[in-house]
Formats: C-alpha cells, structure tokens, sequence
C-alpha cells in the first residue's frame, strides 16, 4: 500500500485552501494511506475529514520553548521521538507544501525517499527530490495546490476544499444563532489576519455589508477570536454588520 504525507503546518486558511488535495490523492491512489502533519491547534480542520487516513501534530511552541530554554536534551528527544512517528508510517513519499525550511525538516525526517516541495525556499529546495515552482494566478485563490495536483497527475477537473463539519459543530453555530436571536438570512465576514499587510481596509468592509444588506436583504455577520473582540466592535459600528468576535473556538 502507498503511503503519502502531506506537510503543511500552519495557517488555518491555507490549511483549508490545500485541504483540496487530500480527495485528489484519494482519487489517484484509492488505496493509498494518507496522512497530513500540521501545527497544534489546526488539527481540528483536519481530524475527520473522510479520506485521512492519520494526523500528525506538531507542537511548536513546546519545541521552541525548550530551545529558548536551552533544554537541548529534551528537545533532542521531542525530535526523535517525531522521527520515530512518522518514520513508523513508512512513507514512499512526502509532499511539502509548506515550503519553507521548518517543513522540509519534517519531510526529511520522514524517511521518504520521494520528497516533492511547491515553491522550496530558505534553502528547503535541497532537501526535496522535486521542487514544483508556485505560478502565480490572481483568479483563483489557493491556484499553487491545483497546479500542485496537476504537475503530480491528480485527478483535478473537481477541486473542491473540504474541512468535515461534524454534529457537534453544527451544536455550536444553532447554540450562537439562538443567543443572538438571528433569525434572517445572513452572510459571514471574516476580515481578521495576524498579518497586518493582508488586512481589507474597514472601510471596505462596511461598504459591502451594507451592499449585500441592500441589494440582497442579508446581514452580514464578523467572526473573529477573542483578540479580534476590540476591531470587530470599531468595523460594525454605523453599519449593517453585526460582530460575533470571540464567540468561535479558533
């Protein structure tokens, strides 16, 4: 049986936007185990989607405070240990998507032989066999992952992302619908980024809220976390959105 890793540890955007992947290596390799190795606190988008097989995960706050503790002995064995895990699967082939050093470490530890990078940098590319060059295209967001699936001959005329909404899930959007008493059709921004290059201006986003209210009848609704409370508040006010910030789990 073929056994594929997928590397692409962080973030949650770019987690989803890649998830595409996972039914196009299920489709090329039905019998193929398929595992996915991803940062702690992404898991979640990842653990039941059908056709995973595994998930790894990788604590990177652990590791870097061990090495900002100089506690070099643990951290030695945190990664063997990691060598030993994923080893265990016996890979045939890694496929780093992450593409930076971090993650082609993890490829290389992995012990597969075929270790394919999508646009290798920091030095990453020489510890790929097969680095596949990111072309950019401006009118289809996540369009490295598709042309990824088609350097690699994977079926994908139908590229759809995928992130599994479980029942429980479900339990929690009716819990926040009922507290809000959100009864009217609805649309759902989500304008927050840690990178603040990446930020629409909130002006914009009022402009469009308003838009869809208008034109459509819809309320748009601001998710964000906890530490997105403070800006959720300044964008919904004189307009048609309603803020939701820090009532998610993420």
């Amino acid at each position: 049986m073929k056994s594929i890793l997928i590397v692409k540890l962080s973030a949650m955007g770019d987690v989803i936007m890649a998830s595409a992947l996972i039914n196009a290596f299920k489709s090329a390799y039905p019998n193929a185990r398929i595992v996915w190795l991803v940062q702690t606190g992404f898991e979640d988008l990842l653990n039941t989607h059908p056709s995973l097989d595994a998930v790894i995960t990788w604590d990177k706050n652990a590791w870097k405070a061990l090495w900002q503790q100089r506690r070099l002995g643990l951290l030695l064995r945190e990664i063997m240990a990691m060598r030993k895990q994923l080893t265990g699967y016996q890979f045939d082939q890694v496929i780093d998507i992450q593409g930076l050093l971090k993650s082609a470490f993890f490829a290389l530890l992995s012990g597969a032989r075929t270790r394919i990078g999508l646009g290798s940098k920091e030095g990453s590319q020489w510890l790929m066999n097969k680095v596949i060059a990111k072309i950019p295209d401006a009118s289809r967001i996540g369009s490295e992952y598709l042309q990824l699936a088609q350097s690699l001959n994977l079926p994908c005329d139908d590229f759809p992302m995928h992130i599994e909404i479980t029942e429980d899930d479900y339990l929690f959007a009716d819990k926040i619908i009922n507290k809000e008493s959100i009864r009217d059709n609805y649309v759902i921004f989500c304008p927050f980024t840690t990178r603040p290059q990446k930020h629409w201006a909130a002006e914009h986003w009022r402009q469009l809220g308003d838009l869809i209210q208008q034109n459509y009848g819809y309320r748009a609704l601001v998710l964000g976390g906890p530490q997105d409370q403070s800006k959720a508040h300044d964008l919904c006010q004189h307009t048609q959105l309603l803020s939701l910030a820090g009532t998610t789990r993420l």
